[in-house]
């Protein structure tokens, strides 16, 4: 399973910058910017949220939801000790990032492989209710995120229109 969402963005003075590059050099010009947006897309995504306060649990799962979880863990070897789980960082550490020219578009990703991911970082998952204000989702981080990523490709292009 593999997490993504999207995010479509238009710049001003892409046109302009598109007659004074051509189409290919001008996306090439902006890849630089746009993988910085994917970078800070990812860090957000990274950021791990306090541990679980006590009497979460019982109040936003079922009996045979904690059993499942706990049953499928031990049968994973992850580590389960006295009914508690101990984080290993694995969500957090599997966001990765990419950007490039495809076609006449540039494509950035953002996108994680862990089993789990869709459970805890996805806003439509089978368990977004449990995990609702704790882990951020994919789609709140490009929400909030999407202007800063906006504000970086219009600087680029900016500075390149200028040159």
């Amino acid at each position: 399973d593999l997490l993504m969402a999207s995010a479509n963005i238009r710049l001003q003075g892409m046109a302009e910058l598109q007659r004074k590059l051509g189409k290919l050099q001008a996306l090439e010009s902006l890849l630089p910017a746009f993988k910085a947006g994917a970078t800070h897309i990812q860090g957000r995504l990274q950021t791990e949220p306090p541990p679980i306060s006590p009497g979460h649990w019982k109040k936003n799962t079922t009996k045979a939801q904690k059993a499942a979880f706990f049953i499928k863990l031990r049968n994973e070897g992850k580590s389960v000790t006295g009914g508690k789980y101990r984080r290993t960082g694995s969500l957090s550490r599997r966001w990765r990032s990419a950007a490039a020219v495809r076609g006449n578009s540039l494509r950035g990703i953002v996108g994680n492989t862990t089993k789990y991911a869709r459970y805890l970082q996805d806003k439509e998952g089978p368990q977004a209710r449990f995990a609702k204000r704790r882990w951020r989702t994919v789609q709140a981080v490009i929400k909030t995120e999407k202007r800063a990523v906006v504000g970086l490709l219009q600087e680029q292009l900016n500075k390149l229109l200028k040159e």
